[in-house]
């Protein structure tokens, strides 16, 4: 028999996570999970938790309590602590941050309010499997289970579907993924790889930049091979080539083509480890009339032309890919 406690300031939510134990319980002929403890107040939870650790961790993130402290910090202290071994956060909003700190902090999963009977239900059947599997024993919370990893990389890479075009070795986590072939070892570059994939969304399309820059953002962002002009863009964002031209720079730090440059030689980088073309089609597909030019342009950014760089990462590798007869490429 597992224990549940339930650490949130929803009364609806706590009834019906404890249905869903309920059902689960049945379900199973009263050898499921059973509620141990409910509170709306982190503080009471830690006190509780430190004194009979429980099995199943629900808790929310933003919630109030503690001198701020919510379900990340509970969480947090949960994993330091030995306390509980399998943590799932809840909040009300799809806070990216939120969902990476807790992936960081070892949580076993992350739903957003409000949630389906069933997906609570398939929820708690994958935690009593996972406890199932690691027994009584106090083991990191979440380890062994990358559901809520995998989904959450799957989450993003649809919300930001330009990622795919400057995620080094995006193509084969995504094949990983998708053939069920990641293994517990494999956890840290998972997570490592999320990391990676937020600093990209923060770099490319930063919190808190106006409706016209986002616009002007996400065109640029969806269109990789496209040429885009800053009249282009001013009639999209239905504002003068002027006013866009300033914000732009105002909120992203640099100007709109040096943004456009910036993205095109990250694909291009990226281009450069997952391709053998050669860098005449390369400049092609981006844009560029002049391989040459284009190269200039990589190496001032990066400090190498982007056959150095192509040859540097197949070391890296291992290995050099095959070399195409007559390229410019490798």
């Amino acid at each position: 028999m597992w224990t549940v406690m339930i650490v949130d300031d929803c009364e609806s939510f706590r009834q019906q996570i404890k249905r869903g134990v309920r059902a689960i319980g049945k379900k199973r002929n009263g050898n499921g999970v059973r509620i141990a403890a409910e509170t709306d107040s982190a503080e009471e939870a830690l006190a509780f938790l430190r004194s009979n650790p429980v099995d199943i961790l629900f808790a929310a993130v933003g919630m109030k309590g503690m001198k701020g402290t919510d379900g990340l910090e509970l969480a947090e202290i949960c994993k330091a602590e030995g306390l509980c071994r399998c943590v799932v956060l809840t909040s009300q909003t799809a806070d990216f941050e939120a969902a990476r700190r807790g992936i960081l902090m070892g949580a076993f999963d992350f739903m957003v309010k409000p949630v389906e009977e069933e997906q609570l239900r398939a929820v708690l059947e994958r935690a009593y499997g996972f406890l199932g599997t690691c027994g009584k024993g106090n083991r990191p919370v979440g380890e062994g289970d990358f559901h809520f990893l995998l989904a959450e990389i799957k989450r993003v890479k649809k919300e930001y579907p330009w990622l795919t075009y400057v995620m080094e070795n995006g193509q084969g986590m995504e094949n990983q993924i998708v053939q069920g072939e990641p293994a517990l070892s494999c956890m840290s570059d998972y997570r490592k790889y999320l990391g990676r994939m937020q600093d990209k969304v923060e770099q490319y399309y930063p919190r808190g930049i106006s409706a016209v820059s986002g616009t002007a953002a996400r065109h640029i962002l969806c269109h990789p091979y496209e040429r885009v002009t800053l009249t282009e863009l001013s009639g999209i964002c239905c504002v003068c080539n002027t006013y866009l031209s300033h914000l732009f720079k105002l909120e992203m730090k640099q100007s709109l083509m040096d943004y456009v440059m910036m993205y095109k030689m990250d694909i291009l980088k990226n281009l450069l480890c997952e391709t053998d073309r050669y860098l005449t089609e390369l400049a092609d597909m981006l844009g560029y009339s002049d391989y040459k030019y284009m190269g200039r342009i990589f190496k001032k950014q990066y400090g190498f032309s982007p056959t150095e760089y192509r040859k540097r990462k197949a070391g890296e590798r291992g290995g050099s890919r095959k070399k195409k007869n007559g390229g410019f490429g490798l």
